[in-house]
């Protein structure tokens, strides 16, 4: 089951400071008692540096990536990613929810929600990760009545949010 022990927040920053701050605040009103971590690809807006400052003691952890980001047109997301995922492993963790800076949440994390969600994964050793946002336009997808879910098509392998398993799952 997806839970307050086994599933850690990550949250990816880089210079949004005002949705920043949304974001950790839907996460303390909808995600109450989830441990969080940040890690943030070395913003220099000082706003930004602000509410990750202000907000410090909320966060299991505060990461800062100073690799360069030449040539990558997404910074060092990825590597962040990665960087989540190591860590998680590192401590334990079953489950990682990833969500930008730039989101929230408008509902809550909820018992419920979180069996759905854990129903997914156990429904297809071959399901990894799930995409708690809305469809988005332009999207190749396939509906799976009977699981209440959406499926990608084979070309989308994952997102960069969502809750996903960590190499440590015991699924």
């Amino acid at each position: 089951m997806i839970s307050t022990t086994n599933t850690l927040l990550c949250i990816y920053s880089y210079n949004m400071g005002a949705t920043l701050d949304v974001l950790i605040q839907s996460i303390k009103d909808m995600c109450p008692g989830f441990p969080a971590i940040i890690i943030d690809d070395a913003s220099e807006d000082p706003e930004t540096l602000s509410v990750i400052k202000r907000n410090k003691s909320f966060f299991s952890e505060v990461l800062e990536n100073r690799a360069s980001k030449a040539g990558k047109r997404h910074g060092n997301l990825y590597l962040n990613i990665q960087k989540s995922i190591e860590y998680a492993v590192a401590n334990g963790f079953e489950y990682v929810l990833m969500v930008q800076d730039d989101m929230q949440f408008v509902r809550a994390f909820s018992q419920q929600v979180r069996e759905e969600y854990y129903s997914l994964f156990a429904s297809d050793e071959r399901v990894i990760q799930v995409d708690p946002r809305f469809l988005r336009r332009g999207t190749d997808y396939e509906i799976l009545s009977e699981r209440r879910a959406y499926r990608y098509d084979v070309r989308t392998s994952y997102a960069d949010i969502g809750v996903t398993m960590s190499a440590g799952s015991a699924l």
